[in-house]
Formats: structure tokens, sequence, C-alpha cells
């Protein structure tokens, strides 16, 4: 038996079925694309907002040394007498600390790192060699201290205060974010003689 439509049934076709899925398929792809686009964005602000956060902790941890720095009265740290701090390098700062332990922090590897020795709770030395102060998610591109006033008067006549400046850039995410951070600290203790 032999199925007869009826004339007013009407149906699909090929062209308006082809143009559908046309449509169906551009409509899929914008939206994968704007999915794609938006994770990538929200990676990117979460690589940059944890480096700024890596940035201001290292900047905070390093000032608070600095800021407490004493005069390194024989010279064994900073290798040179009532000096207040060191460089070897504009990306290397040596100091005694308020303990008056001998303290130096410094880039390698693209992380800031510590040397020096470290007051325990309990009143004892450990000494600390390489303590990476940041993370390695980031690179730390440049690091660099700007001194002024490091010796004491009237060798110069400036208080002493050193200017810290961390250019760090993320890994594994593209396109790279990258962050500039800088903050100025000022010593402690007013720098007059010792005599």
């Amino acid at each position: 038996m032999q199925r007869v439509f009826p004339k007013n049934q009407s149906a699909f076709t090929l062209i308006e079925i082809l143009v559908a899925a046309a449509v169906f398929c551009i409509i899929i792809v914008s939206i994968a694309s704007v999915s794609v686009s938006s994770v990538r964005l929200q990676r990117h602000n979460l690589t940059s907002q944890q480096m700024l956060s890596q940035a201001s902790y290292s900047l905070e941890y390093m000032a608070r040394f600095i800021r407490m720095a004493k005069k390194d009265s024989d010279g064994l740290c900073t290798g040179g007498t009532a000096w207040n701090y060191s460089q070897n390098s504009s990306s290397e700062i040596s100091f005694r600390d308020y303990n008056n332990q001998c303290q130096k922090f410094y880039l390698e590897g693209g992380k800031i790192k510590q040397n020096g020795t470290m007051v325990m709770p309990n009143g004892t030395n450990a000494p600390i060699n390489g303590l990476d102060i940041t993370s390695g998610n980031f690179e730390v591109k440049n690091l660099n201290f700007a001194i002024v006033g490091e010796r004491e008067w009237p060798a110069d006549d400036y208080q002493p205060r050193v200017t810290i400046f961390i250019e760090m850039e993320g890994t594994g995410v593209f396109p790279h974010p990258k962050i500039s951070v800088q903050t100025t600290v000022s010593q402690r203790d007013i720098d007059v003689p010792d005599y």
C-alpha cells in the first residue's frame, strides 16, 4: 500500500536544511570561541593577581629587613666600617639587620633569594643560604636596589633609604602577564656617627 501525503502538508527542502545547519554551526563556533577567550582571560587575570600578591609579599618582606638595618660597625658584612648598606651589583644588597646579623638579598635563576642568619624563637641562630623569597610560578626578570645615604655622616649627609624595583613575568600562560612594582624604604635609625 502506497502512502499518499495530503497536498497542503509541506516538507523541508534540502537547501533549507543546509542553511539551518550552517547557522547552527556558526552559532556553536561563536559560543565556543567566546568561552575559550573568557577562560584564557580568566587565567591571565588570575596569574596577574597571584603575581601582584607575590611581588607585594616580596617587597614587604625585604622592606621589613631593610627598614630595620643597623650600621655595620666592623665592616664584615658590608665591606666598609660604619656603612648601612652595600652592593656588589644593582640586583644585590647586604646589610646588618636589627639582630646584628648579616643579611643579603639577591636575584638568581629568576628568583629573589636571601642569605644570612635568622634568630629563631628559642634564641638560637640558624643560617639561611639561598632561601627563595619568590615562588617558581613566576620569573623575576629584574631586581634593582638603588641606595642613597649608604655611608655614615660626614661621608654623606643623607638619611639612608633604599628603592626596591621588581619586574616579574608569569610563566605557563600566553600571553605572559608582566608586572613592575617599586617602593622606597627609609632606615628607621637616624644616621648619626657613633662617637
